[in-house]
């Protein structure tokens, strides 16, 4: 298919990317990882959590489900400033970048360098494994993170609107809200599965109030992992420039 030309928000907000591939069985031998040491150059900070659980959409019900070929335990391998993430065990794997809040958005390394760590890490456990990778895949993810601070823009939260097409309550005290915490599930067969939107407020370590807003699209890669990911990448942008007001996203230009 053709390539996706993205618009080109240089300013925008990104703070978080992350790409994720997940099989119903497990077929990548994670002993195998720890003991070559496999992506330890670019990515030498090593830690083992416990596997991670996926989210799935049944009905009207978001569920966190625990697949039991995941494995007993997840690998973590950070790069030096901690800006890259590898998360590996034996039925998924997760390539993430983020920005820290001090950083400026301009700092954002763009979807086609996540996309080549993501196929490159790939590539590297299918010759630790012996086996293709990209075939038998249950599902894919994409995820996107913006996180700003909205006092610049509005006096409170109750102004969510004037930024954001979002539907807020009405305003019962003089103060308005200073919270946030908002989560839209929603099925799309154009990705083959679903997707969440989720609009949360956070704190900065310099205490700053920020908004954080997530886009998590996942699918089943009927068509390959790369038509998926090109997809849904599409989809992605139609959920951000809506999202957004015009005046909010000419900022980020």
């Amino acid at each position: 298919m053709a390539g996706f030309e993205a618009p080109q928000y240089g300013n925008a907000p990104v703070s978080e990317v992350f790409i994720g591939v997940g099989y119903m069985r497990p077929r990548i031998l994670v002993d195998a990882v720890l003991k070559k040491a496999l992506l330890s150059e670019n990515y030498p900070n090593l830690e083992i959590a416990p596997p991670l659980n996926v989210e799935l959409l049944d009905g009207y019900s978001l569920l966190q489900v625990m697949v039991p070929d995941g494995g007993q335990f997840l690998v973590r391998r950070w790069n030096v400033d901690r800006k890259w993430l590898v998360q590996i065990q034996a039925n998924a794997l997760y390539v993430n970048w983020s920005r820290p809040d001090e950083e400026p958005p301009s700092g954002y390394v763009g979807f086609d360098a996540v996309r080549g760590r993501f196929f490159g890490a790939l590539s590297a456990l299918e010759g630790s494994c012996g086996s293709e990778l990209q075939d038998g895949v249950s599902f894919m993810e994409l995820s996107y993170t913006d996180r700003f601070p909205w006092q610049p823009e509005i006096a409170n939260l109750g102004h969510l609107d004037r930024i954001m097409n979002i539907g807020l309550p009405p305003k019962f005290s003089d103060e308005g809200y200073n919270n946030c915490f908002a989560h839209f599930p929603f099925h799309d067969a154009e990705i083959g599965g679903f997707g969440t939107i989720s609009v949360n407020t956070a704190t900065g370590g310099k205490g700053e109030q920020l908004l954080a807003v997530e886009t998590k699209l996942h699918g089943r890669p009927e068509d390959g992992m790369a038509e998926w990911l090109e997809r849904a990448r599409e989809k992605q942008h139609r959920i951000f420039k809506g999202l957004f007001k015009t005046e909010m996203r000419e900022k980020w230009l």
